[in-house]
């Protein structure tokens, strides 16, 4: 599965549209992060179909970028039926990240539901 890029415009639907979403945060002048883009690569390649992977730089989508108070690049941010449920700077091994992702995608979805409506996290797509 390819890594695409998101825009200001294709963010917020692409993101609700996954069942999970993982997003990474990067600009386009970061060494580390053309790095950590190879590992995203490799996990999008092996779960393929398990999750949706994003990459957003300052450059693709400017608004979203700003918005998301990220000042430490890369950034990983994971979504689950569009509820924000990890966000961390740092790069990570593709086997680290593979199972971080796994984590998400395999936890039970009413007790993260319940823990981000107490903790008011942000959920994409909710009207």
């Amino acid at each position: 599965m390819k890594v695409r890029t998101l825009t200001d415009e294709t963010f917020e639907p692409e993101v609700a549209a996954a069942d999970v979403a993982v997003v990474v945060i990067t600009d386009e002048f970061c060494d580390a992060c053309q790095e950590y883009h190879r590992a995203l690569q490799q996990v999008a390649d092996t779960m393929d179909g398990e999750a949706a992977f994003f990459d957003v730089t300052a450059q693709s989508a400017p608004q979203v970028f700003a918005s998301s108070g990220v000042t430490t690049w890369p950034t990983t941010v994971i979504f689950r039926e569009g509820m924000l449920l990890h966000l961390e700077s740092g790069v990570y091994t593709a086997e680290n990240l593979e199972q971080l992702v796994r984590l998400f995608a395999e936890a039970d979805i009413e007790e993260m539901r319940q823990a981000v409506t107490e903790q008011g996290t942000t959920v994409i797509g909710a009207d």
